[in-house]
Protein backbone atom coordinates (compact mmCIF):
# COMPACT_ATOMS: atom_id res chain seq x y z
CA UNK A 1 0.00 0.00 0.00
CA UNK A 2 3.19 2.10 1.13
CA UNK A 3 4.31 2.35 -2.64
CA UNK A 4 1.25 2.09 -4.52
CA UNK A 5 0.19 5.36 -2.94
CA UNK A 6 3.15 6.63 -3.89
CA UNK A 7 2.66 5.66 -7.61
CA UNK A 8 -0.60 6.88 -7.43
CA UNK A 9 0.15 10.05 -6.97
CA UNK A 10 2.58 10.53 -9.31
CA UNK A 11 5.58 10.10 -7.18
CA UNK A 12 8.40 7.41 -7.69
CA UNK A 13 7.97 4.37 -5.53
CA UNK A 14 10.97 1.83 -4.02
CA UNK A 15 13.00 0.80 -7.14
CA UNK A 16 11.28 -3.02 -6.92
CA UNK A 17 7.79 -1.59 -6.88
CA UNK A 18 9.03 1.23 -9.28
CA UNK A 19 9.83 -1.53 -11.85
CA UNK A 20 6.88 -3.76 -10.84
CA UNK A 21 4.05 -0.08 -12.03
CA UNK A 22 6.04 0.48 -14.83
CA UNK A 23 5.67 -3.09 -16.38
CA UNK A 24 1.90 -3.40 -15.21
CA UNK A 25 1.40 0.20 -16.88
CA UNK A 26 3.21 -0.69 -20.47
CA UNK A 27 1.46 -4.00 -20.76
CA UNK A 28 -1.94 -1.72 -19.74
CA UNK A 29 -1.13 0.62 -22.61
CA UNK A 30 -1.60 -1.80 -25.87
CA UNK A 31 -3.40 -4.80 -24.00
CA UNK A 32 -4.06 -6.39 -27.62
CA UNK A 33 -0.46 -6.81 -28.28
CA UNK A 34 0.44 -8.92 -24.89
CA UNK A 35 1.81 -11.88 -25.29
CA UNK A 36 1.81 -14.61 -22.45
CA UNK A 37 5.55 -13.81 -21.96
CA UNK A 38 4.45 -10.12 -21.04
CA UNK A 39 1.97 -11.07 -18.34
CA UNK A 40 4.23 -13.44 -16.61
CA UNK A 41 6.81 -11.00 -17.02
CA UNK A 42 4.24 -8.37 -14.90
CA UNK A 43 2.92 -10.47 -12.49
CA UNK A 44 6.72 -11.73 -11.90
CA UNK A 45 8.14 -8.17 -11.09
CA UNK A 46 5.00 -8.12 -8.62
CA UNK A 47 5.63 -11.33 -7.29
CA UNK A 48 9.46 -10.26 -6.61
CA UNK A 49 8.71 -6.70 -4.63
CA UNK A 50 6.38 -8.76 -2.54
CA UNK A 51 8.42 -11.76 -1.47
CA UNK A 52 12.03 -11.14 -2.36
CA UNK A 53 11.79 -7.37 -0.63
CA UNK A 54 8.97 -6.42 0.83
CA UNK A 55 8.25 -10.18 2.29
CA UNK A 56 11.94 -10.28 3.72
CA UNK A 57 11.86 -6.55 5.54
CA UNK A 58 8.48 -7.55 7.12
CA UNK A 59 9.99 -10.60 8.64
CA UNK A 60 12.82 -8.86 9.99
CA UNK A 61 10.63 -5.96 11.13
CA UNK A 62 8.42 -8.27 13.31
CA UNK A 63 11.57 -10.38 14.69
CA UNK A 64 13.44 -7.36 15.83
CA UNK A 65 10.28 -5.87 17.15
CA UNK A 66 9.16 -9.33 19.13
CA UNK A 67 5.28 -8.36 19.06
CA UNK A 68 4.33 -11.62 20.92
CA UNK A 69 7.01 -12.05 23.75
CA UNK A 70 6.15 -15.85 24.12
CA UNK A 71 7.16 -16.93 20.13
CA UNK A 72 10.09 -17.33 19.00
CA UNK A 73 11.19 -17.81 15.21
CA UNK A 74 11.39 -21.66 15.89
CA UNK A 75 7.70 -21.88 16.99
CA UNK A 76 6.34 -19.63 14.11
CA UNK A 77 8.23 -21.31 10.97
CA UNK A 78 6.76 -23.87 10.75
CA UNK A 79 3.27 -22.62 10.04
CA UNK A 80 5.49 -20.62 7.67
CA UNK A 81 6.66 -23.66 5.85
CA UNK A 82 3.23 -25.07 5.79
CA UNK A 83 2.11 -22.85 3.49
CA UNK A 84 4.56 -23.37 1.06
CA UNK A 85 2.22 -26.98 0.38
CA UNK A 86 -0.58 -24.28 -0.08
CA UNK A 87 1.22 -22.54 -2.85
CA UNK A 88 1.88 -26.02 -4.17
CA UNK A 89 -1.28 -26.88 -3.94
CA UNK A 90 -3.00 -23.41 -5.28
CA UNK A 91 -0.50 -24.05 -8.83
CA UNK A 92 -1.86 -27.92 -9.24
CA UNK A 93 -5.68 -26.43 -8.73
CA UNK A 94 -5.06 -23.49 -11.35
CA UNK A 95 -3.75 -26.01 -13.25
CA UNK A 96 -6.62 -28.10 -13.13
CA UNK A 97 -8.63 -25.33 -14.03
CA UNK A 98 -7.39 -24.63 -17.21
CA UNK A 99 -7.41 -28.10 -18.10
CA UNK A 100 -11.43 -28.56 -17.06
CA UNK A 101 -11.92 -24.87 -19.28
CA UNK A 102 -10.12 -26.26 -22.39
CA UNK A 103 -12.20 -29.68 -22.26
CA UNK A 104 -15.33 -27.78 -21.57
CA UNK A 105 -15.25 -25.75 -24.62
CA UNK A 106 -14.78 -28.33 -26.99
CA UNK A 107 -12.06 -27.69 -28.25
CA UNK A 108 -9.00 -30.10 -29.46
CA UNK A 109 -7.64 -30.99 -26.20
CA UNK A 110 -4.52 -33.17 -28.61
CA UNK A 111 -4.14 -29.86 -30.50
CA UNK A 112 -4.21 -27.70 -27.18
CA UNK A 113 -2.18 -30.45 -24.77
CA UNK A 114 0.68 -28.68 -25.46
CA UNK A 115 0.18 -25.05 -24.38
CA UNK A 116 -1.30 -27.18 -21.47
CA UNK A 117 1.60 -28.40 -21.07
CA UNK A 118 3.63 -24.94 -21.25
CA UNK A 119 1.01 -23.73 -18.89
CA UNK A 120 1.31 -26.26 -15.99
CA UNK A 121 5.25 -26.21 -16.31
CA UNK A 122 4.75 -22.10 -15.81
CA UNK A 123 3.12 -22.41 -12.56
CA UNK A 124 5.56 -25.16 -11.47
CA UNK A 125 8.38 -23.25 -11.86
CA UNK A 126 6.61 -20.08 -10.92
CA UNK A 127 5.68 -21.61 -7.51
CA UNK A 128 9.03 -23.11 -6.95
CA UNK A 129 10.80 -19.79 -7.27
CA UNK A 130 8.19 -18.20 -5.36
CA UNK A 131 8.96 -20.81 -2.45
CA UNK A 132 12.82 -20.20 -2.79
CA UNK A 133 11.93 -16.46 -2.68
CA UNK A 134 10.18 -16.99 1.16
CA UNK A 135 12.71 -18.96 2.48
CA UNK A 136 15.58 -16.54 1.51
CA UNK A 137 13.42 -14.07 2.88
CA UNK A 138 12.83 -16.16 6.15
CA UNK A 139 16.49 -16.22 6.60
CA UNK A 140 17.35 -12.69 5.24
CA UNK A 141 14.09 -11.27 8.11
CA UNK A 142 16.04 -13.19 10.90
CA UNK A 143 19.30 -12.59 10.23
CA UNK A 144 18.68 -8.68 9.36
CA UNK A 145 20.60 -9.62 6.18
CA UNK A 146 18.05 -7.29 4.16
CA UNK A 147 18.86 -7.46 0.33
CA UNK A 148 19.58 -4.46 -1.68
CA UNK A 149 16.82 -2.96 -3.94
CA UNK A 150 17.05 -3.43 -7.35
CA UNK A 151 19.07 0.49 -7.79
CA UNK A 152 21.66 -1.30 -4.98
CA UNK A 153 20.54 1.43 -2.17
CA UNK A 154 19.64 -0.40 0.88
CA UNK A 155 15.93 -1.07 1.47
CA UNK A 156 13.56 1.74 3.52
CA UNK A 157 12.64 1.36 7.21
CA UNK A 158 9.02 -1.24 7.28
CA UNK A 159 6.81 1.60 5.60
CA UNK A 160 4.14 1.29 8.76
CA UNK A 161 0.65 1.48 8.38
CA UNK A 162 -2.62 1.37 10.71
CA UNK A 163 -1.33 -1.81 12.32
CA UNK A 164 -4.73 -1.95 14.53
CA UNK A 165 -6.89 -2.25 10.93
CA UNK A 166 -4.49 -4.72 9.78
CA UNK A 167 -4.68 -6.66 13.02
CA UNK A 168 -8.62 -6.44 13.77
CA UNK A 169 -8.98 -8.05 9.81
CA UNK A 170 -6.21 -10.49 9.89
CA UNK A 171 -7.99 -11.84 13.27
CA UNK A 172 -11.16 -11.40 11.73
CA UNK A 173 -10.52 -13.25 8.27
CA UNK A 174 -8.48 -16.09 10.02
CA UNK A 175 -11.32 -16.65 12.58
CA UNK A 176 -9.17 -16.61 15.25
CA UNK A 177 -8.72 -14.70 18.89
CA UNK A 178 -6.10 -12.66 19.49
Amino acid sequence: KFNRDIWNAGGIAEPHWQAAFVAAFAADMNPAMLTAIDIQNVLTAAINAHVQYDLARALSYSFNHNFESNLTPDDLQPDFLASNQTLQDSAATAATDIYNAVNASGSSTAFLWPLFQQAWDAFRGITRGVIAMRQQAWSAGLTGNLPRDLDDSALIAQPLSNDGFLETEGTASCRVTP
